[in-house]
């Protein structure tokens, strides 16, 4: 039988430092810009013209 600190304690040791950062970066990377799109939308000012469009 596994037991769960063991498993996770033994993917944890044999997995690198700099793999475990860079996948909290890409985490955090694509949820700011999906917030940051929601954002957008969210406040964008109904009656905004392109200059230069008719």
């Amino acid at each position: 039988m596994l037991a769960g600190e063991q498993f996770f304690g033994g993917r944890m040791a044999i997995t690198p430092g700099i793999v475990i950062f860079m996948v909290l970066m890409l985490e955090g990377v694509i949820s700011g810009f999906m917030v940051a799109f929601i954002a957008m939308q969210w406040f964008k000012r109904r009656d905004h013209k392109v200059p230069g469009s008719p």
